[in-house]
């Protein structure tokens, strides 16, 4: 099983060897429509494609943010139309820094699913290793999950504010670009900068 992170070399013999789903999760914030057509181009064999703002947020209301959770039921039946169920080992990749296969990673273990892994380096690194590259568009039979989300794992806008004006910062982590956590730049949200109290890794 694996269940953090993966190499190339495992992953090839995984392909080979094993039964197991590929997700391909490339996506660009600022070209939304370009992870697609790059799976479309190529992608690591027997993947399937998973769209950021489709498949892995829901709808944005006025009271979200960009990408939200998905709601459970819908996002289960996505993943049952990905051929995936309980027992199938999964994983994950983009193009390469893992910011959007980490989420679909995070997603699927707040269901429950354990046997998930990012590839390491995504598909730069399986490229760089010669890898084959297909562009047949995967299709699965549908299987049966069951998920149940982790309220656990989840820390609400509410409770976030409540821990900052209480001094009692819950540890936040802002995984984005450096420049865009010190408000350097900001090329997509209306306001520079970061949460107060949280780290950039």
């Amino acid at each position: 099983m694996f269940a953090d992170v993966i190499g190339v070399s495992e992953l090839k013999t995984l392909i080979a060897t094993s039964s197991c789903r590929v997700v391909d999760c490339r996506f660009n914030l600022m070209q939304v429509d370009s992870g697609r057509r790059e799976y479309r181009e190529g992608h690591i064999p027997g993947a399937v494609y998973a769209h950021l703002d489709d498949d892995l947020a829901g709808p944005i209301t006025v009271n979200s943010g960009r990408h939200p959770l998905p709601d459970v039921m819908t996002f289960v039946r996505r993943i049952e139309s990905w051929g995936i169920d309980n027992d199938l080992q999964v994983v994950v990749y983009d193009h390469g820094n893992g910011t959007i296969a980490a989420r679909l990673w995070w997603l699927l273990r707040w269901l429950g699913h354990r046997e998930v892994a990012v590839l390491n380096g995504g598909i730069t690194a399986w490229k760089k290793a010669g890898e084959t590259i297909s562009n047949v568009i995967e299709e699965h039979n549908p299987t049966s999950f069951a998920g149940q989300a982790n309220a656990s794992m989840v820390a609400t806008t509410g409770e976030i504010y409540s821990s900052i004006e209480a001094g009692r910062p819950l540890g936040l982590v802002d995984a984005r670009d450096a420049r865009r956590y010190k408000g350097e730049v900001e090329p997509i949200d209306s306001i520079a900068g970061h949460v107060p109290g949280a780290m950039n890794w």
